[in-house]
């Protein structure tokens, strides 16, 4: 996932530039297109480069890191801190030369989560009612959940499957990390009976 983020980073911030350029960081040289007005020698001021890559930041922000989930949604913000952080270090108001060009650029396959198809799921419920005990319950659903995605409707399936408050809400702080439609999360409040119940769970889904 943090790869993809990195990827998907670079094709937003680049793509819809309009000059190659290349500069220099205390990190290190790297080159970009951008775009705004070039000064007589065919060059750009730094401001403008620092204004293009703020600009896209917020927009990778705005529409997509929050639209993501717990780790991958802190990764995504610590990566993002950091680029700041690069950004940061390009000096002011200093002129940056630029060269035309066409760099080849290799096809990009961007990573889309997806839920747990419906054949492996019913595959998963069936080993969760199998197990008689909680903790063997749980630990098949993290194994699961390590490599897999759910919405909420299976959410709901999985909660059925524990017969306690104590064992729904175990199984709740799991799975709840990789469920792709937080937007219904409230659904899966009608799996508890009680308000100390639902309180919980609400606790759980607000911290993810």
């Amino acid at each position: 996932m943090k790869l993809n983020v990195i990827i998907f980073f670079l094709l937003a911030t680049t793509i819809v530039f309009a000059e190659k350029v290349t500069f220099n960081t205390p990190g290190g040289n790297f080159s970009m297109e951008i775009d705004g007005n070039t000064s007589n020698n065919g060059s750009y001021e730094s401001n403008v480069v620092i204004k293009n890559i703020n600009k896209r930041l917020r927009q990778l922000n705005a529409n997509y890191i929050v639209k993501l989930k717990g780790n991958d949604r802190r990764n995504a913000k610590q990566l993002l801190d950091e680029i700041k952080y690069l950004v940061s270090s390009i000096p002011q108001n200093v002129d940056i030369s630029f060269g035309m060009g066409v760099e080849e650029v290799e096809e990009v396959q961007v990573e889309v989560n997806k839920k747990m198809i419906n054949s492996k799921f019913q595959m998963l419920m069936s080993d969760l009612k199998d197990e008689s005990f909680e903790e063997e319950r749980v630990s098949i659903l993290a194994v699961a959940a390590n490599k897999n995605y759910f919405d909420v409707a299976q959410g709901k399936q999985i909660l059925g499957v524990f017969d306690f408050a104590d064992e729904k809400l175990s199984a709740l702080r799991v799975f709840y990390p990789k469920v792709l439609d937080p937007d219904n999360a409230f659904q899966l409040l009608k799996s508890f009976d009680f308000d100390d119940e639902k309180n919980a769970a609400k606790n759980i889904i607000q911290a993810n």
